[in-house]
């Protein structure tokens, strides 16, 4: 096997990793003792729900980030409640990204999906999907963390 030289984020042709991990963010929005969630428009877990988020652009901290990405895919504002965690098991996705969750306090405003997101719901946390990745678990530590 000859040596393989990659470009930042590039996938390895022998064994799948990509040169580098991403930082992402993902928000668990709340009202009403429910959650938004989006189905997912690209992979990983094309089609499955997940908690709305993305990556971190240039220039952009954690904060701004989560609620750039909670409006872009869903149209929903509001403010920033408490930090949930950050998750970086490598085996939470295929790309290893590491995750910065915090809850966002949504105000009344018409939910829609948009950008990279199928589809835009409310869902009760006692009656929630399978979700992407290792967002069930985020669910769970924000319920028995509040």
């Amino acid at each position: 096997m000859g040596k393989v030289i990659l470009t930042r984020g590039e996938k390895c042709p022998h064994c799948g990793h990509r040169y580098l991990r991403n930082i992402a963010v993902d928000a668990v929005a709340v009202r009403d003792g429910k959650v938004v969630l989006i189905k997912r428009g690209n992979e990983p877990q094309k089609g499955f729900w997940a908690l709305p988020g993305g990556l971190l652009d240039w220039d952009e901290d954690d904060r701004e980030a989560v609620l750039r990405e909670l409006e872009e895919e869903t149209g929903l504002t509001g403010k920033l409640g408490r930090f949930v965690g950050i998750y970086s098991d490598p085996k939470r996705d295929t790309f290893q990204r590491v995750t910065i969750v915090y809850e966002v306090l949504v105000s009344e405003e018409a939910l829609r999906a948009s950008d990279d997101a199928l589809d835009a719901k409310w869902f009760s946390f006692d009656k929630l999907p399978r979700l992407a990745a290792d967002h069930n678990r985020i669910i769970e530590d924000y319920k028995s963390t509040g």
